[in-house]
């Protein structure tokens, strides 16, 4: 146990130092990777994405919110982000909003399960019926008056996976009518209004039948965070055997993911990346404080297009902790993989600094 110990922190500090002497230039940085970031902050959290946006040395120019799952919560959900006194319309001549929308109601589900698919064909079935309208045309309305008629929305997000309650796993028709309906009232609303169509790792791959059409989808995203990677990993330094190999696994999906973008002549985002480190509901499969998968997005990101097909519409670090594991890089969690984000996403004056 010693030695396997021992070789996996040389492959850890191994990633490390070949990630800092492999780090782009400064005057590298200055692209599309460093120009489209931004930040999910938590809920409506401004102060929050100052400290963010101080962490980097400039302001961010994306900030990613999620609307409320439950039915009884999600119009003032979106009302108390971009509304209420104090909240993101403080900044709607600053960031460009990413809002997360539901495209049906209710729990988690297990869509891997007969039962599960069942009910998601029931909530999929509401929102083509007419049942959400009103809700969906109220939040229009919300994005519309708080500044952010030209908000990117993610109908549906990670619609890929069995979890979410309108999970397209054995509806996908259902689940395009959703999204072709639901878009469409968006649209009534605003015409500037841009449509990312988000999925995960893994699973991407296996939804192209939920896929709305070009002319509903203007960006193809992915959320990518540094778990669930089919590769060893040691317990005692609660991070990958291999981080590199990790990574590996990672950029299959996201060659995938830009690969399809290209075909279909749409940009590419990463709405939500992030660490992932152990905690109450993250026991193992998680990457920890690990540095190779700070450099490898850097890398992968700054590889893509400045513009059209392929090219990097946003991307924006997901930083709160939640009940799958840790996730925010301001923290005390990834000490390495801090030092890492901020040589390669910092300001040349706050990285110095």
């Amino acid at each position: 146990m010693v030695v396997v110990a021992l070789v996996a922190i040389a492959a850890v500090c191994s990633s490390v130092f070949t990630g800092l002497r492999d780090a782009p230039t400064y005057a590298a940085r200055n692209n599309a990777t460093t120009k489209r970031m931004g930040f999910y902050p938590g809920y409506a959290d401004v102060a929050h994405l100052a400290s963010l946006e101080s962490l980097i040395g400039r302001d961010a120019k994306f900030v990613v919110q999620f609307g409320d799952t439950r039915a009884s919560s999600f119009t003032a959900s979106i009302w108390g982000q971009v509304l209420k006194a104090g909240a993101l319309q403080t900044l709607s001549k600053q960031i460009t909003l990413v809002e997360s929308i539901p495209l049906a109601f209710g729990a988690s589900i297990d869509a891997s399960t007969a039962r599960g698919r069942a009910t998601a064909r029931l909530n999929l079935q509401a929102t083509v019926s007419g049942a959400n309208d009103v809700m969906y045309r109220t939040v229009a309305g919300y994005l519309v008056s708080g500044g952010f008629p030209d908000a990117i929305l993610r109908l549906g997000w990670e619609f890929d996976g069995t979890w979410m309650p309108w999970s397209a796993a054995g509806n996908e028709a259902l689940f395009v009518s959703a999204y072709q309906h639901v878009a469409d009232i968006f649209r009534a609303a605003s015409g500037k209004f841009r449509f990312d169509w988000s999925g995960d790792p893994g699973h991407l791959q296996n939804e192209l039948a939920a896929y709305p059409g070009d002319k509903y989808v203007d960006i193809v995203g992915m959320d990518v965070y540094d778990k669930a990677v089919p590769v060893a990993w040691n317990a005692a330094t609660k991070t990958w055997v291999d981080p590199n190999a990790a990574f590996s696994w990672i950029r299959g999906s996201l060659q995938f993911q830009l690969d399809f973008a290209k075909s279909h002549k749409k940009s590419v985002s990463y709405p939500e990346w992030a660490l992932t480190g152990v905690a109450s509901g993250a026991n193992g499969s998680v990457g920890g404080d690990d540095p190779a998968f700070i450099q490898g997005m850097r890398k992968w990101m700054d590889g893509l297009r400045g513009s059209g097909a392929g090219s990097l519409a946003y991307h924006a670090y997901f930083d709160e902790d939640t009940n799958d594991g840790h996730h925010r890089i301001d923290s005390s969690y990834f000490p390495n993989a801090l030092a890492q984000f901020t040589t390669l996403f910092a300001s040349k004056a706050r990285a110095a600094g």
